[in-house]
């Protein structure tokens, strides 16, 4: 638990001192509030994470998986998962997407800074890998880096769109973060194939399609030289 915490609010702690040392923390915290941005992408923020799951849920009931409605927790528990996934996934996003991603961006494409962030991503959670007692303890870190890299893609196309809203970075990341963690342990093997390698395949088809839709470039309807960025 408490390495968790301490993974959580990482990012957000290097980030908030890599703005005050920059000598300016403002443009960076006005990320996190800006709520201001068309409807359509508070509902990607939300809608994205739960369709992709529930596609996983439907294809692991058609191809003879299905869901086991005992390990669907109760209300309680659920409103518990979102809070600790925003608190361990969430606050994350000051850091990826409120500094490192501006950052990279400025070097790079969208695409190749979005694969880089994925890497480091990955990266940055590796101890949870290791650690007895965690989620991640004895699974695939294979599996979870090519996870990472498609949600890295999405959530750029979000935060490329809002003109840098870290405020919709983290409500997406905590919804998928919850979801997974309401439904995923419920969603069974479907053919002989498991609910991560489903869950990692529909996550490419999405990323692919953002990709395809938004432009490799930008991976926004927007010029990328107007998405406001701390000064840094």
């Amino acid at each position: 638990m408490l390495l968790q915490l301490i993974g959580g609010f990482g990012p957000l702690i290097a980030a908030a001192i890599t703005a005050w040392i920059a000598g300016d923390v403002r443009p960076w915290a006005a990320q996190l509030v800006r709520w201001q941005v068309p409807l359509r992408w508070w509902a990607y923020a939300v809608l994205v994470p739960i369709g992709i799951i529930s596609v996983v849920s439907v294809g692991s009931v058609v191809f003879g998986g299905g869901l086991d409605p005992a390990r669907i927790p109760g209300i309680a528990s659920v409103i518990t998962i979102f809070f600790l996934t925003f608190l361990r996934g969430g606050l994350e996003e000051p850091g990826w997407r409120g500094i490192a991603l501006p950052l990279l961006q400025k070097r790079f494409n969208a695409t190749i800074a979005s694969v880089v962030l994925g890497v480091i991503w990955t990266t940055w959670h590796l101890p949870l890998f290791v650690t007895q007692g965690t989620n991640q303890a004895g699974s695939s870190l294979f599996l979870y880096g090519m996870s990472v890299l498609p949600l890295t893609f999405l959530l750029t196309v979000l935060y490329n769109n809002t003109r840098g809203s870290v405020l919709l970075a983290m409500l997406f990341h905590t919804t998928w973060n919850a979801i997974q963690g309401v439904i995923g342990p419920a969603i069974t093997s479907a053919g002989g194939v498991s609910p991560n390698v489903l869950v990692l395949i529909v996550l490419w088809i999405a990323a692919l399609g953002a990709i395809t839709v938004h432009g490799v470039r930008h991976l926004s309807n927007d010029r990328l030289t107007e998405i406001p960025r701390p000064t840094l």
